[in-house]
């Protein structure tokens, strides 16, 4: 008879600021180019973690996997020392040249969440877009190498970014 219900303080936020994104549409020009109000299949991409972008081995491991994801259409705002370390591994060109990707430089937040709302599935390895991106729709994936959150209300899996460690 003492508690209180209350929500997520983030998830919250999230709700609230996906409105007025939706509302008010892209603002980011490379965002508008590629048309994505009228794109299917979409996949947003981020990734930054030191463990994933570092490991030469490893980066050129989700970059084979990315390849093969050819029926999605991949945006991903590039971090620019994902970027850099993509450079340096020559890396970078293979990945820019794949057809369905779309690399676009690091997005505002109101873009963010509106992508992520038009997203068939999020491949991420950053534990604060696993907690917002999953409260607009389900099904959605989320990559997180050595972590697997679980909730009754949503759907997150943990894929790995080895060919011989796809399931953890």
């Amino acid at each position: 008879k003492n508690l209180i219900i209350t929500g997520n303080t983030v998830v919250d936020a999230c709700f609230r600021h996906l409105e007025i994104a939706k509302k008010r549409g892209f603002d980011e020009q490379s965002l508008k180019e590629l048309d994505i109000e009228n794109m299917d299949n979409i996949l947003t991409l981020t990734m930054h973690r030191a463990e994933n972008v570092d490991v030469e081995e490893r980066v050129t491991s989700i970059i084979g996997a990315l390849n093969e994801l050819s029926d999605m259409n991949i945006i991903f705002p590039i971090h620019p020392r994902t970027k850099n370390t993509l450079e340096n591994f020559g890396l970078f060109d293979e990945l820019n040249d794949l057809e369905h990707v779309h690399i676009v430089k690091p997005i505002g937040y109101l873009d963010f969440l509106l992508l992520t709302s038009k997203s068939t599935l999020i491949l991420t390895d950053s534990g604060g877009l696993q907690e917002e991106a999953p409260e607009d729709a389900s099904g959605k994936l989320h990559w997180s190498p050595g972590h697997k959150i679980e909730s009754s209300l949503w759907r997150r899996e943990m894929v790995g970014s080895l060919p011989d460690r796809r399931d953890p």
